[in-house]
């Protein structure tokens, strides 16, 4: 008996060993679970306070607000004291942060906050299915898992994530950790940017500016060119109306509220059971009409009476080379602007909209995205390497580092809505999910920091789906290449040596970020008008002992040539 009872006694140790040993060996991500709402407080608290680029040391979260999606929470909106918002993870294998507004105010009426919102918890949701769906890229990500885990551990202790940083810090850089071009304006569609956008008859309204006009205006003037552009285009604004009340049976009130701008051009005649349709509509006024109720006999009742209105356009012919584009009256935001500066960033829009061929419409107006690549090169005599291509992180960093501020497109995934906006800086202090800064093109709203999730764009899912890179004016040229260029985007000049030859005159040659720029000539002479920009750049002799040029971004004017006559002098001296 003695000995039966030591074999049981090992049999039972033998299976809890191999337990616990099971137990230790399973990935962090098989056990990642759901935080409590107070959890979420106390991380977002502390990445707000320690690890958000343009963080604030005494943010508190004033309200934390759950997005549900079928009665159950699938991210957050954390409402800051003060200003600012956050848009919200809540699960150990997703980001404790997606989107940081340091300043603005979360607008529940912008429709693309809450597609970020759904695009959040979709990724959960795709991410709790993926052993299931996909194992063999769950394992592939359960590294990323353990240490989204690790640092979600970090923040909830409210302690900077060491770890995650250590292990980023182990991969060196020459280009700055982080940066931002100066890209200013706070535009918008609205006032006094739309007012030479075409407006429906007789409504007074005109229509928005577009998103893809306004990231692009406001990128045409982060680099102030052109003077004046090239060519012409005729474009056109399509719209329907009729001068009296055509109705259509409808035998069950549709329940309307009619007021605002609705009040002359649809109603519900209780008496008749009749749908009215009067007035001057755009396809913007249908759809919106359409949202008005979900009864299938009203959509039907409404879809006849539009068919039946009469249609016409009013053409819009736009003269870029007779155009004086007015950039020393750009203002930063609305209230800034002159009389004469409301006129000049009027006609800028609207130049860019007519260019990039804007379906326009009161309510949005809405063109593709790489219509812009065109415009600017018909146009505006921006550069013709610049393209619409996929969405890489490193892609966008060196757009940023070569001080070229950039257009991205998105959409949410369930097809409801698309946006176009401008990237101009980025964050590393987030790596390897990295930060990048936007201008929504919403007067400032939400403006802020867009966290880059590397799990969501590795086939997953994802709002990003594109982005409009190597925006430039022709005469800028780009230096630092394994091989001769150009000195385009796509081609920079090899060397400094090779530009300062190559370039036309009046040129801006512009440096990437954190670069070392060596010359191989006794001396390097600059006699003709240049302009040197770029940011940690050096410039200096080959195998030189003596000083180098330190370039800081943006400030290097075209005396630099004088500058540097002295500077090469000075690597001659033994």
């Amino acid at each position: 008996m003695k000995r039966m009872k030591n074999k049981v006694t090992h049999f039972k140790w033998s299976w809890g060993l191999l337990l616990i040993f099971c137990l230790m060996i399973v990935p962090m991500f098989l056990q990642a679970r759901e935080l409590r709402e107070y959890e979420v407080r106390t991380a977002v608290e502390t990445w707000v306070r320690h690890v958000a680029p343009e963080a604030r040391p005494d943010a508190i979260i004033e309200w934390l607000e759950p997005f549900e999606i079928n009665g159950e929470t699938g991210a957050y909106i954390a409402h800051l004291d003060g200003s600012g918002f956050c848009l919200c993870g809540d699960n150990e294998m997703v980001l404790p942060i997606y989107w940081y507004s340091p300043y603005g105010r979360y607008d529940p009426n912008i429709p693309d906050f809450e597609y970020i919102l759904g695009e959040i918890a979709s990724l959960k949701m795709k991410l709790n299915g993926l052993k299931d769906e996909d194992y063999g890229k769950f394992q592939q990500l359960q590294p990323v898992f353990q240490e989204r885990a690790e640092l979600w551990e970090d923040l909830l202790k409210g302690h900077i994530p060491t770890r995650r940083q250590l292990r980023n810090r182990a991969k060196a850089k020459a280009a700055p950790d982080s940066m931002s071009l100066a890209l200013t304006t706070i535009w918008d569609q609205n006032d006094p940017y739309y007012l030479q956008c075409p407006q429906l008859p007789t409504s007074g309204f005109n229509c928005k500016v577009g998103c893809v006009a306004t990231a692009m205006a406001q990128i045409m003037n982060y680099w102030k060119w052109p003077a004046s552009g090239n060519g012409s285009e005729l474009w056109f604004y399509e719209y329907r109306w009729r001068s009296n009340w055509d109705q259509e049976p409808l035998a069950v009130n549709p329940g309307l509220n009619i007021s605002g701008w609705w009040v002359g051009r649809l109603d519900y005649d209780t008496t008749a059971a009749v749908l009215k349709m009067n007035g001057y509509w755009d396809h913007s006024f249908y759809l919106a009409a359409i949202g008005k109720s979900d009864s299938t006999g009203y959509r039907q009742a409404l879809d006849a009476l539009w068919s039946r209105m009469d249609e016409d356009t009013t053409w819009l012919p736009v003269n870029y080379g007779a155009t004086t584009y007015r950039w020393d009256l750009m203002a930063d935001s609305a209230a800034a602007f002159s009389p004469d500066g409301r006129d000049a960033v009027a006609t800028l829009c609207y130049h860019a909209g007519v260019s990039c061929h804007m379906n326009y419409h009161v309510f949005v107006s809405t063109s593709n995205e790489g219509e812009m690549v065109n415009a600017l090169k018909d146009h505006f005599f921006y550069d013709p390497d610049a393209t619409t291509c996929g969405v890489d992180m490193n892609t966008m960093t060196e757009e940023i580092q070569w001080l070229r501020a950039f257009a991205a497109g998105g959409s949410d995934t369930a097809g409801r809505g698309s946006h176009t906006w401008t990237y101009f800086g980025y964050d590393t202090s987030t790596d390897p999910d990295r930060s990048f800064r936007m201008n929504m093109g919403w007067a400032g709203s939400g403006d802020g920091w867009f966290t880059y999730d590397t799990v969501a764009t590795n086939g997953l899912v994802f709002e990003v789906t594109d982005n409009t890179k190597q925006i430039a004016p022709t005469l800028v040229r780009f230096v630092g290449a394994a091989s001769p260029g150009d000195g385009s985007p796509n081609d920079p000049y090899r060397d400094v040596e090779e530009a300062i030859v190559e370039a036309p005159d009046n040129s801006t040659l512009i440096f990437k970020a954190g670069s070392n720029n060596a010359f191989a000539a006794a001396t390097l002479t600059i006699n003709r008008p240049l302009t040197l920009t770029g940011r940690d750049v050096t410039i200096s002799k080959s195998g030189s002992r003596g000083p180098s040029r330190n370039y800081d971004v943006e400030k290097v004017d075209r005396q630099t040539q004088d500058v540097l006559k002295e500077e090469v002098r000075r690597f001659d001296e033994p």
